[in-house]
């Protein structure tokens, strides 16, 4: 009995030690984060930006507002259009454009909000299309026609403003009991081709835009923390797919895709940034 009583004695001080040492390797985690982001959140905080979107770009935002709110020393806040009140101050704007299913409809309601702010000093602007706005039905050369023509539009009235294009995001392979549900429910969905038309917009958009003005959402949800792509060979094609373990539902984002998403998307914007106030200043 006195030979268990002492294993227990000893037994408590280490479990002590060893969960403050995680605890303190957690918040050392969690400053060495702000420490890197820190310098990027108050550059994004000395401009103007709009981000138009819908339900994965409030997956995004729920990260960056989660990471802004653990360093609050930046004073970023992310505000909706409907209730940005201007007074001469720095914003970052965001709203839901258009209709899912319908990207002609996301593009002119962008245009209009952009429109709209360059009277209120915008500097950066920025939109994301769904998943669902390209699939294997849609005729990807047409749609990408029509939002290169409108983004071009946008920089010829608006020539001092920065916009940022988002490549597509994409879907996660669906599991085999994931294909008999849609079977059953007459589901006709292919996950395949639908990635297939994304990964071609997105090719068409990386060769139409400069590096420098996109966000490669996409690449990004296919890579592995370890750096490897999630792909398939389809039609002798690579085509990319979500990374799983970033998904709730094979299409949106989890916690942790938020914040991969999120963390590499203030990186991208405040790179931008210093960048063009470099080339104001020579």
């Amino acid at each position: 009995m006195r030979n268990k009583r002492k294993i227990f004695l000893l037994t408590v001080p280490v479990f002590i030690i060893l969960f403050f040492s995680l605890l303190f390797q957690s918040n050392n985690k969690n400053e060495n984060m702000h420490e890197g982001l820190s310098k990027d959140l108050f550059l994004i905080s000395t401009q103007n930006i709009y981000f138009g979107h819908r339900s994965v770009g409030e997956n995004i935002l729920s990260g960056m507002k989660k990471i802004i709110s653990e360093d609050t020393s930046s004073g970023l806040r992310i505000t909706k259009l409907e209730n940005l009140k201007y007074n001469g101050s720095r914003y970052f704007a965001d709203s839901n454009i258009g209709k899912n299913g319908d990207p002609e409809s996301k593009i002119k309601e962008f245009a209009g909000a952009v429109d709209s702010l360059s009277t209120l000093g915008l500097n950066l602007a920025m939109m994301k299309f769904c998943y669902v706005d390209i699939t294997s039905s849609t005729d990807v050369n047409s749609v990408f026609n029509y939002y290169a023509g409108a983004i071009a539009s946008l920089k010829r009235k608006h020539p001092g403003l920065t916009i940022i294009n988002f490549t597509v995001p994409l879907t996660a392979q669906r599991s085999l009991y994931r294909k008999l549900v849609d079977l059953v429910k007459g589901n006709d969905s292919n996950n395949q081709a639908d990635n297939a038309a994304r990964n071609k917009f997105n090719e068409l958009l990386k060769s139409q835009f400069p590096h420098d003005e996109i966000f490669d959402l996409a690449g990004i949800e296919s890579t592995y923390p370890d750096g490897k792509r999630n792909t398939e060979i389809t039609d002798g094609k690579i085509v990319y797919y979500l990374v799983k373990d970033y998904s709730s539902d094979g299409g949106h984002l989890n916690e942790r895709g938020q914040m991969v998403v999120a963390e590499t998307l203030l990186k991208f914007l405040s790179g931008v940034i210093a960048k063009s106030e470099t080339h104001a200043v020579n």
